[in-house]
């Protein structure tokens, strides 16, 4: 790839997923599951099947084709239908390409070369000599012709577009999840603030749960309740926060806070959260 790569050269990038294995139907090797333009820095994948319409290249990396007026040439726009949406809770790796172009020229070179004379001198005469008198005709000569052709025309600029394909840049495993649900308290519980215990149905892959907790209902300030690490297979059985002092976390505090739970894989750094629930503290 070369140093710089401008933005307006930039066709697409295109993102790949590790669970993608087979060909969908429309598709010509394995499709990306999404494209993104330039401008576009994050991509956000989901559950949902989708069609993808994509760049590829007509003679593979670094498809040179004919000139800049006619680009088309060079690449084939393909939709791959039913390209499978993510499985939450299923670790996979992304990988990504970019597609950009580049012109370039070339310089030619002439071709002809000098003509040469093709034509020798004359004859000589060819009388006999008797008596001392020559006989016969005078010789003569023949001038040979010289070369005319001259060497041929300075080859013309000749541009061109290629279009280039970046090696793969894989990243590390990452695993969707469906958010967790906030169970208990419920929404507008009242509750003794000395001893509140926090529900939460676990999301399956995460392994990592918490709890947040605001006096502001988009929680600009929160404070924090890490759990202990989970077993991520575990499905259907509540992660509780027992008995957590909101005196401690919120000293003097009078009305209504709101929570929400947290969870990731370990090997992630994003949280998924739950919707908010308020508590009002008695």
């Amino acid at each position: 790839m070369p140093n710089i790569v401008r933005p307006p050269d930039i066709v697409e990038f295109q993102i790949f997923r590790s669970d993608v294995l087979v060909a969908p139907m429309g598709a010509t090797g394995i499709p990306p599951v999404g494209v993104a333009p330039a401008s576009q820095t994050v991509f956000y994948d989901t559950p949902q099947t989708r069609d993808v319409s994509y760049t590829q290249l007509s003679t593979g990396v670094g498809s040179s084709i004919g000139t800049p007026t006619n680009p088309a040439t060079g690449f084939t726009i393909t939709t791959a239908t039913a390209v499978p949406g993510l499985t939450p809770g299923r670790p996979v790796t992304y990988s990504v390409v970019m597609i950009y172009r580049r012109v370039q020229t070339n310089t030619g070179t002439g071709s002809t070369t000098a003509g040469t004379g093709t034509t020798t001198g004359g004859t000589t005469g060819g009388g006999t000599t008797t008596a001392g008198t020559t006989i016969g005709a005078t010789a003569t000569a023949t001038t040979g012709t010289t070369g005319t052709a001259t060497g041929g025309a300075t080859g013309g600029v000749v541009a061109s577009v290629v279009y280039i394909q970046t090696p793969v840049t894989v990243t590390g495993v990452v695993t969707p999840l469906d958010p967790p649900v906030a169970s208990s308290p419920q929404a507008g519980a009242s509750v003794t603030p000395t001893g509140v215990t926090f529900d939460i149905q676990p999301s399956p892959g995460a392994n990592q749960y918490m709890v947040e907790l605001s006096s502001d209902p988009n929680f600009k300030s929160v404070k924090q309740i890490l759990l202990p690490l989970q077993s991520a297979s575990q499905a259907g059985s509540a992660i509780s926060a027992p008995n957590v002092d909101l005196t401690k976390l919120f000293p003097g505090f009078t009305g209504t806070l709101w929570w929400h739970a947290g969870a990731r894989n370990s090997n992630d750094r994003r949280w998924v959260y739950s919707g908010p629930e308020s508590l009002a503290l008695q």
